[in-house]
């Protein structure tokens, strides 16, 4: 289980693979989780302070 203030990677998911290059990144920057939802769900917020929607 992910802790509060654990820093994560977010996954890109693609809505249209063939639309988008083979190599693009899977990831997206580094973020601090801020809290728990539930088992598995996590509230993310960027590392400048920024709260994900």
């Amino acid at each position: 289980m992910l802790s509060l203030r654990g820093l994560v990677l977010r996954r890109i998911v693609i809505s249209q693979p063939q639309s988008q290059e083979k190599l693009a990144p899977n990831w997206k920057d580094p973020y601090e989780i801020e809290k728990v939802v539930r088992f598995g769900t996590y509230r993310l917020k960027k590392l400048g302070g920024t709260m994900l929607p």
